[in-house]
């Protein structure tokens, strides 16, 4: 049975030298959800990707009115430069429950203390820590602090153990000490680390399971949203975590081959997610093996 996702997503605008590209959570997740047919409302920054979910039907509200803002320093190595951020407390939450809701911001848009309240109003809460370990130095130049990592794994533990499922996504450089990691899974909490292409892990209580994405060449941009936007839709209808792991892995792999806008069909993922497969890793993936 297919269930009912809250979305709440932050808008981008990326500076690429003298060109500006619309991004984010906003753009590529909800445009993934919607892709997908999945039954959502959303709660963003900024009002373009409003516009067009209002237009196709969607139940919208913002928190925020403008988009965050980034400048690329450098692709590769990655490196952003904060120009502005939109601020504020999640508000506008539509009032019924859902069985999913996912929190997919860049830079903080909303404080951690939020996530309590939407966590009340669903059965998992799907977060994705990039948008709550990021801070910025004297230079506005972005980097993740692992301070602010621990925090956002704290409160994943907290609000575990008030019954509400928990799964983080971070990649490898967003973690906190194995400390706070270890506790955040030992209260119950599900753990996705992503390294780049290279590997995906998925870490729970019972055990800790590798994928390997296929190799596809093409821009990486919105890939991790387009990847947790895909396993949201999936856990939605009824999946399990791994399962939904393997189909999110695959969406996210389609969508460095395909140009914007990153339409996907639920029959090109499944295609592509029999060619993946989960093995036995340890408890973070960091000495995993195929």
């Amino acid at each position: 049975m297919k269930g009912k996702v809250l979305a709440v997503l932050a808008e981008t605008i990326d500076e690429i030298g003298k060109h500006k590209r619309l991004g984010g959570p906003a753009y590529y997740s909800s445009l993934t959800l919607l892709s997908l047919g999945a039954e959502f409302d959303a709660l963003l920054t900024g009002n373009v990707m409003r516009t067009v979910l209002e237009y196709s039907g969607y139940t919208v509200n913002t928190f925020c009115g403008h988009p965050t803002t980034f400048r690329f320093i450098s692709t590769e190595p990655r490196l952003l430069r904060l120009l502005n951020r939109c601020f504020n407390n999640i508000r506008g939450l539509p009032s019924e429950d859902y069985e999913v809701a996912l929190i997919s911001l860049t830079m903080g848009e909303a404080p951690l203390t939020d996530i309590d309240t939407v966590a009340k109003r669903t059965e998992t809460l799907i977060i994705d820590a990039q948008g709550f370990v990021r801070d910025v130095g004297e230079d506005g130049v972005v980097f993740n602090n692992k301070e602010l990592a621990a925090k956002l794994f704290q409160a994943g533990a907290d609000m575990q153990e008030r019954g509400t499922t928990v799964v983080i996504k971070a990649s490898h450089d967003e973690l906190p000490h194995p400390s706070s990691v270890e506790r955040f899974i030992e209260s119950g909490g599900i753990l996705i680390v992503t390294r780049g292409g290279e590997s995906v892990t998925l870490s729970t209580k019972l055990g800790c399971w590798l994928t390997r994405p296929p190799q596809v060449i093409g821009d990486p941009t919105g890939a991790g949203d387009v990847m947790l936007a895909a396993l949201t839709a999936y856990l939605a209808s009824g999946y399990d975590i791994r399962r939904s792991l393997l189909l999110g892995v695959a969406a996210g792999s389609i969508r460095l081959a395909k140009k914007e806008p990153p339409w996907i069909l639920w029959s090109e993922i499944e295609s592509l997610a029999r060619r993946l497969r989960l093995v036995e890793c340890d408890s973070i993936g960091d000495s995993a093996y195929i």
